[in-house]
């Protein structure tokens, strides 16, 4: 009895190392969950390839684009009659296009519509991307606890929740929208809170409703922790290719130690540096652009 009791008072690690958190937690979704893993893996490599390419895609189309628009920039227009201007204000007549005489309430509905459709294809596609989004975090968090999970399992999980992790993370938005629009600041720190929301919904009894509850309990497991948060997102900024697994699972792993230490009401260890990390190479980077553009002004007032 002594020993089970012994054994029940011992602390859980507590892991404040963002890097560390984040590379055991990928593996331990690698190791009880590898299709889930490795599936998510291809997609994070995937997008990552896109993105690059797309940029490379936008770099070499630059100069094309500025030859176009001078281009457009000719003085006259075969659509267009010009008369002296001696005789008539107008320097030319209407176009001789028959789609000019489109009304403007016709072109009005034609954006409304288009503006619709954009919208409804928008949400759809938002929609989507939550659920499977939803069946990956439930899958990392079911790894933290060691449990393997089929698809048919996630789906349920998913689908039970689904609503409420859909109302909070519209309320989320709107939130962080609105600090947004009061100063950025604000807006970045309302992201970092609730950056765990769907972990704490996806975690919760199927049976747990409301929106507001949801939101309460992210914020208090978050709490004086922020800096964690933040320290997830900068390993998966600085690790490339497979960031965006590594803050799913490291999100996982500091959620489960987060709420596990939140209700044994056990005090948590100091934020380790490395959480800071982020920060650090922003102020640092912030300094060398401000030195580089002061040594150019310098030049540019020298030569004049």
């Amino acid at each position: 009895m002594a020993a089970e009791s012994k054994t029940a008072n011992v602390k859980p690690t507590y892991d404040s190392n963002p890097f560390t958190l984040a590379f055991n937690s990928f593996m331990r979704m690698f190791n009880t969950n590898t299709v889930w893993a490795v599936v998510f893996l291809v997609f994070g490599i995937l997008g990552a390839l896109g993105q690059f390419v797309g940029n490379i895609a936008d770099i070499a189309s630059t100069p094309s684009s500025t030859y176009e628009q001078r281009e457009q920039k000719a003085p006259f227009d075969d659509d267009y009659d010009y008369i002296d201007s001696s005789t008539s204000n107008d320097i030319r007549t209407s176009p001789k296009d028959d789609t000019s005489t489109l009304s403007v309430v016709a072109i009005i509905l034609i954006i409304i519509g288009v503006t619709i459709a954009v919208v409804i294809f928008g949400g759809i596609i938002y929609a989507v991307g939550l659920f499977v989004s939803a069946l990956f975090t439930y899958v990392a968090l079911q790894s933290e606890k060691g449990k393997t999970v089929d698809f048919s399992e996630a789906w349920s999980a998913v689908a039970k929740r689904y609503w409420r992790l859909l109302g909070s993370q519209l309320l989320a938005g709107l939130k962080i929208f609105g600090w947004t629009l009061l100063f950025i600041v604000p807006g970045i720190i309302a992201a970092f809170r609730y950056a765990l929301l769907p972990y704490v919904v996806m975690a919760a009894e199927d049976s747990e409703k409301g929106v507001k509850t949801a939101h309460d309990r992210t914020k208090a497991l978050v709490k004086g922790r922020l800096w964690e948060v933040f320290g997830i997102s900068t390993v998966a900024a600085v690790v490339p290719f497979v960031g965006s697994m590594l803050q799913l699972t490291g999100n996982a792993a500091l959620y489960t130690q987060l709420d596990h230490y939140d209700k044994k009401k056990l005090e948590k260890p100091k934020i380790h540096w490395l959480n800071y990390l982020g920060a650090i190479l922003l102020a640092l980077l912030f300094v060398f652009v401000l030195i580089v553009g002061l040594i150019i002004f310098l030049v540019i007032l020298a030569n004049k």
